[in-house]
């Protein structure tokens, strides 16, 4: 084993590198035949399964229905196929998985993920904007705004910018977490 992978591999020491290489021809192979069937009738009766999978009956759906049911020709694009080949979690903890079951579990997760962020971002910059509002009305006053701006966008300035919106971006997905933990507790 030892001169396979030096001969492939140099004296890098990667040895998970081998089966890393795998795993993608194996997903290029799934997109290619997922590819190639998409527009085929599938004799999967889909209506017929929810009855009897448990999984899907909680509304949820399991992974023969992610794998049997249909993709539109938009979920192959080119960057749900790269997504797909290099998405790093699915080599450090699996599952392994075809294509239509990543790509449709991916369009859902993807989109919660960016209205979460978005949401993150615009908290961050409201409380950011009501901070400066309150210094402004409460502090200084409104003739040191000029102040107060130069301070921020000066060189030592944008690190304490930065680590406050930082701190208020978390602080807001932090106040998204405890909501959505208090929703499912109910």
């Amino acid at each position: 084993m030892k001169d396979i992978h030096s001969q492939y591999l140099g004296n890098s020491g990667h040895f998970w590198t081998i089966s890393e290489e795998l795993l993608v021809v194996l997903r290029m192979i799934s997109f290619g035949f997922d590819y190639h069937w998409r527009n085929q009738d599938s004799h999967f009766d889909m209506e017929k399964h929810c009855k009897r999978c448990h999984i899907c009956k909680s509304g949820n759906s399991c992974y023969q229905a992610l794998q049997e049911s249909r993709l539109q020709d938009d979920k192959f694009a080119y960057t749900t196929y790269l997504c797909y080949l290099l998405y790093a979690p699915l080599y450090i903890a699996g599952p392994i998985l075809s294509f239509k079951a990543f790509a449709s579990q991916a369009e859902s997760s993807l989109g919660k993920f960016v209205f979460r962020e978005i949401s993150a971002v615009a908290g961050a910059i409201t409380i950011t904007c009501l901070m400066v509002a309150n210094l402004v009305g409460f502090v200084i006053g409104p003739k040191g705004i000029n102040w107060l701006l130069d301070s921020f966008l000066s060189k030592e300035g944008l690190p304490v910018l930065g680590a406050m919106f930082i701190t208020f971006y978390v602080g807001t997905k932090l106040m998204f977490h405890i909501e959505e933990a208090r929703k499912r507790s109910r």
